[in-house]
């Protein structure tokens, strides 16, 4: 029997549903935008805020930890 976790997020206001205790920055642009592009042309930004207020950013090869209720927020801008 798995003691698999669900959480519940908002990803540019969307409720999304994970099963994972942490999220990279990847994982969390692959939310936002799950077609993508991910080239080098373009650039994400990722912030994040926790239900007790506490917020952030990410950049590339970082990850944070998922509780209920967290907030990303995703861009993306063509380099061009």
């Amino acid at each position: 029997m798995s003691h698999e976790h669900k959480y519940h997020v908002i990803v540019n206001g969307e409720q999304k549903e994970v099963r994972k205790s942490h999220l990279t920055f990847h994982e969390v642009c692959e939310l936002a935008f799950p077609e993508g592009p991910f080239t080098d042309n373009i650039t994400y930004t990722v912030s994040f805020s926790y239900p007790d207020g506490t917020d952030g950013t990410m950049v590339k090869h970082e990850s944070v930890e998922v509780k209920n209720g967290i907030i990303f927020h995703v861009g993306n801008t063509d380099k061009s």
